[in-house]
């Protein structure tokens, strides 16, 4: 279904939140606040590249409801689960001041821009209302080593997704396709995907550190990155669909001492993964594969990167399509966000593709701000109050580390 684009709009800045409920219908709510200065880019362990989309939430990023109001959107018929980002982010003009429509998504129908990987971006909130998840602009946490007055803050209080056996889930996540929402996927998917993104965990992080979580009996899990490669057919019993999902999740170490990022990689299709690759960044040295069942050859090394709590740091990620440790490549790197030190937390070669997809088309789905996880982690380890903060996020073309 077609969506309805606005032109930009540089407000003094606002709040971004979400209200939906299991009518499928979506609200989306928007409260003023005073805006401040752009964010500030920090050095980057990558070079090269076209810079396509830059955001840092400043004042003129705003819901995408159908009725430009600044206090209450009423409901739209974009997506029953999601809802928009447009406007831009700065008061100048060009990439660097990324309009979510024009630069992020819309190469189809205006060309003079700089990418055509990208079609269409959405929040995805699942089911419940703003009272059980949200996104919104909100003030910066901590200036430390951010100067932007303004982040994006997903919150999660109660899990209301039903989750099988499992019990039930809970999720805030942006969700980038490099074709139309409702439309078929296609033949021509981003085969080289390079992110950067400052995050901040707020303190309450610690209450995970020396427990037993992740527990896998208690079906735990934390995902807060997530891509994939999908071939362009329509899946079908003679017509299989060929999925291949990374996610990064967190973890904690085997002494329960802190917080890790943990690379992994899916043979799909949806429902019914078999992790194939699996990597562990708890110590520096040589990458090993700890997939149980299957597990993918992998080449390549890992450095330790406790996560910090209460400070922002900066994440990059890099995806290269391919078939075998020959040309396929997964790269995460982070540093404190006061530090001009990268830490390559994993850079790997290793397959990216579904195991029997001889003819990969790139990837299509990408979560570049994800935020996903149990009720037992949310409710029970937490106690209904999980917040993740983002700002500064870049996306790339031909960009490298």
């Amino acid at each position: 279904m077609k969506k309805k684009y606005f032109k930009r709009v540089m407000a003094s800045g606002l709040m971004l939140a979400v209200i939906t409920s299991c009518s499928k219908q979506e609200k989306t709510v928007l409260e003023g606040a005073n805006a401040g200065s752009k964010s500030e880019s920090s050095e980057t362990s990558a070079t090269g590249g076209t810079l396509i989309f830059k955001s840092g939430f400043e004042a003129g990023t705003k819901d995408g409801g159908v009725n430009d109001n600044p206090v209450r959107i009423l409901p739209w018929a974009f997506d029953a689960k999601g809802t928009d980002i447009v406007g831009s982010s700065g008061n100048g003009a060009g990439v660097e001041s990324s309009d979510w429509v024009f630069h992020l998504e819309q190469k189809f129908a205006k060309p003079n821009t700089a990418q055509d990987e990208f079609k269409a971006f959405r929040l995805n909130y699942q089911t419940g209302t703003t009272s059980d998840r949200y996104a919104e602009i909100v003030n910066n946490p901590s200036t430390s080593g951010n100067s932007s007055a303004k982040a994006m803050k997903f919150q999660l209080i109660n899990a209301k997704e039903d989750n099988g056996s499992c019990g039930l889930k809970s999720r805030v996540q942006g969700e980038l396709n490099s074709y139309p929402f409702g439309g078929t996927v296609n033949a021509s998917g981003v085969r080289q995907y390079y992110q950067k993104l400052k995050m901040f965990f707020p303190d309450n992080f610690n209450n995970l550190v020396g427990t037993s979580f992740p527990d896998g009996s208690k079906c735990e899990w934390l995902a807060v990155f997530e891509y994939h490669n999908r071939t362009p057919i329509v899946a079908g019993a003679s017509n299989p669909l060929k999925d291949f999902r990374i996610g990064v999740n967190i973890v904690q170490n085997a002494a329960k001492t802190g917080l890790y990022f943990q690379p992994n990689g899916d043979d799909g299709p949806d429902n019914s993964w078999k992790n194939t690759w699996k990597i562990n960044t708890f110590t520096t040295g040589t990458a090993a594969n700890s997939a149980a069942t299957d597990p993918a050859p992998v080449t390549g090394t890992v450095a330790a990167f406790p996560i910090p709590t209460g400070k922002w740091i900066d994440t990059e990620i890099f995806l290269q399509e391919g078939t075998s440790t020959s040309n396929g490549r997964f790269y995460m790197a982070a540093k404190l966000a006061t530090s001009t030190t990268w830490i390559k937390i994993c850079d790997i070669k290793v397959r990216t593709v579904d195991k029997t997809n001889n003819a990969p088309t790139g990837f299509t789905n990408f979560g570049p701000l994800k935020f996903y996880t149990n009720d037992n982690v949310l409710h029970n380890r937490m106690g209904r109050n999980m917040a993740i903060f983002y700002d500064d996020l870049e996306i790339w073309k031909n960009r490298i580390p």
